[in-house]
């Protein structure tokens, strides 16, 4: 399925393909950021601000075009600038008096909070960590009164807030990964599982969150739960994108590697 997904047109190979993974030769990088050649034919450059075909496309060229797409991209550290401007601003304009929370400064910390994720630095996951304990209180205090116990909201946050606490890896982070990833995995069956509905894009997504952070753990009775989760993932995965003519998708790809290496 791989190979349908990736290795289509005049794309030979992919980094993907791990007959391809470790031999590609070097690319010439070009003096202009913005151009990138076969290393074999000068002539064929192509011009990645403007969109155009980089064709023949080796794994060297792929990993240049990453690097490449980072410098075009926005600034991270002005986003996070930006983002902790908001923070501060909503968090002057509305945690005033005896408001300890609201939605406006649960979203902003979410917000920086992905950005110190995607940024990566020494002490950037505590700060996110920190950053999404915060908005979970806030949209709890928010969403879940009087007789309601589930919401969207909450239900993303408490899975953001794992993923990031699995990532760190600190003694105590996976137990409580674990147990967030199954609160978010409960949520989103009541929120979306209703009705005689029986699939879901986000329960999947959960399910196989869920099933990573049991494998990791790695206790007795763990991988069957594992075997489960990722089996019942990949059914609902092949029944929201597997439609009409479509019969190959990414995340079906990721759940039958995940499946199989369980």
């Amino acid at each position: 399925m791989s190979k349908a997904i990736y290795l289509t047109g005049n794309t030979k190979v992919h980094p993907y393909d791990e007959k391809h993974s470790g031999g590609s030769r070097q690319a010439s990088v070009a003096k202009n950021p913005h151009v990138i050649a076969d290393a074999s034919a000068p002539s064929s450059r192509k011009r990645i601000g403007k969109f155009e075909d980089a064709s023949p496309v080796t794994t060297s060229q792929i990993n240049l075009a990453i690097e490449l797409e980072a410098r075009i991209r926005p600034d991270l550290e002005k986003m996070i600038g930006i983002c902790a401007g908001r923070l501060e601003m909503d968090r002057a304009t509305y945690l005033t008096g005896d408001t300890k929370f609201h939605l406006s400064v649960a979203t902003s910390q979410n917000n920086l909070a992905k950005l110190f994720v995607a940024r990566g630095r020494l002490g950037d996951l505590d700060k996110a960590i920190e950053l999404y304990e915060s908005s979970l209180e806030m949209e709890k205090a928010i969403y879940l009164t009087g007789d309601t116990r589930v919401h969207p909201y909450v239900a993303t946050s408490q899975n953001n807030l794992a993923l990031a606490l699995k990532a760190r890896g600190r003694t105590g982070d996976l137990e409580k990964a674990i147990k967030l990833h199954e609160n978010s995995l409960r949520m989103r069956r009541a929120i979306y599982l209703t009705n005689g509905t029986e699939i879901h894009p986000s329960v999947a997504t959960s399910q196989n969150n869920l099933a990573l952070a049991l494998k990791a753990r790695g206790r007795p009775g763990d991988l069957d739960k594992v075997i489960r989760l990722h089996t019942s993932s990949l059914e609902m995965e092949k029944v929201i994108y597997l439609t009409g003519d479509t019969k190959v998708h990414h995340k079906v790809a990721a759940s039958q590697n995940n499946l199989a290496l369980a």
